[in-house]
């Protein structure tokens, strides 16, 4: 095995912390183990979120990782501009696949190993890189990306990249499917927070978020307001579901306009009492959220791998999720929870109506989550992550 001897990482992110995303979450909570084992953490991205530009400072330390923020032009357009120390780090990391600066990094990459003076080792952590569709993102930039990352992208993958983190058994098997070498992927999954597995998650949350759910029964769905979260289906299905039952959901809101559909769906279906958003939450309020909610459900039209849903089995919480990407690699029907078409409402409403129609079956699937969450922590998955970076072969 290759001991990585130097322990610097530098990596090259659209966003990062503050925005909380899955791959955003991944990056920031692995690393910040790594840190405590001495490794180095550099991050380079923009200043933007996903619903503003330029909105974040420059330059920042975040539980020991060290940000540099460029604006989004330069960082698309001028790669050289972005400080990549690519002679004094150990490893490059980028995340998932932008066609810029990535294509270049790959390309330089490339390069560099052809001539024997490349001394880092290139990863390429992907979550679902390859397996969004048309009919996820319509759009013509989104199809113009898609042909460059299955064509130009697979190629300078294949040729400049030492080994690829993939997350899923589906995202791998996208990413051959795409023309990717399988033996450059290995898989190793997401974590949960330590707070997950402490006693105190009642005593933990805030006083705020006990009072909004107090004496109620709800379902939840922990999520950014984008439109691939589908929310859609959940608030057409919760109509089905009895009177006195709400619909809370917990996420920033990533798509303003997105927000305005669903509040005028809401409003159609007349259910502006059962659905409530909380926005962001903290972590312990989450955990409290999952705890004492029905179930959660979560009719993604896509996910990598769904954090979330780790998060909430840890809680004991019964899922009902999409069937569209990994989810169905954590929920087996009957099992951990209940998969179904992320666009069939009617479908979810009649799982979720037989979920709340059997408690018996609903316990013991909420025991068997809580067992399966066990050694799922971030503190796990980075020793993993360390493990496959020492692996990695230049």
């Amino acid at each position: 095995m290759t001991i990585v001897e130097n322990k610097t990482i530098q990596i090259i992110s659209s966003y990062f912390y503050p925005v909380i995303a899955g791959s955003e979450t991944y990056f920031l909570k692995v690393y910040g183990y790594l840190i405590n084992k001495g490794w180095r953490i550099n991050v380079i991205t923009t200043k933007d979120t996903p619903i503003q530009r330029n909105q974040l400072v420059d330059q920042e330390e975040i539980n020991g990782i060290t940000i540099k923020r460029n604006n989004y032009f330069s960082f698309a357009s001028l790669p050289f501009s972005l400080g990549i120390k690519y002679r004094s780090t150990g490893v490059v990391c980028f995340n998932d696949f932008s066609t810029f600066p990535d294509l270049f990094v790959c390309f330089y990459s490339m390069i560099l190993k052809l001539f024997g003076l490349k001394k880092y080792t290139l990863v390429l952590h992907s979550m679902g890189l390859f397996n969004y569709n048309s009919e996820i993102y319509p759009h013509f930039s989104f199809r113009l990306k898609q042909l460059i990352d299955h064509s130009l992208g697979v190629w300078l993958i294949n040729n400049s990249v030492d080994s690829i983190h993939s997350v899923s058994q589906d995202d791998k098997n996208g990413l051959i499917t795409a023309g990717v070498r399988a033996s450059l992927i290995e898989i190793i999954g997401c974590g949960i927070e330590e707070e997950a597995f402490s006693k105190d998650i009642n005593q933990l949350a805030s006083v705020e978020i006990k009072n909004k759910i107090a004496n109620k029964k709800y379902i939840l769905q922990v999520a950014r307001v984008n439109r691939i979260k589908n929310f859609e289906t959940s608030i057409k299905a919760l109509s089905f579901l009895p009177q006195d039952i709400s619909f809370f959901v917990a996420g920033p809101i990533h798509d303003q306009k997105y927000l305005e559909e669903l509040t005028k769906l809401i409003n159609e279906l007349g259910l502006n009492d059962r659905v409530v958003f909380l926005r962001e939450v903290s972590v312990s309020d989450k955990y409290y959220l999952m705890k004492n909610s029905l179930l959660l459900v979560h009719m993604s039209k896509y996910e990598g791998f769904g954090i979330v849903v780790l998060e909430a089995m840890s809680q004991g919480c019964l899922c009902v999720v999409s069937k569209n990407g990994a989810m169905h690699e954590l929920i087996k029907d009957g099992i951990n929870g209940y998969c179904e078409d992320y666009n069939d409402f009617k479908a979810v409403a009649d799982r979720l109506n037989f979920v709340l129609e059997h408690p018996q079956l609903a316990d013991k699937i909420r025991m068997n989550n809580r067992n399966f969450s066990l050694d799922k922590s971030w503190k796990n998955i980075s020793e993993k992550i360390e493990l496959f970076y020492n692996k990695a072969k230049l």
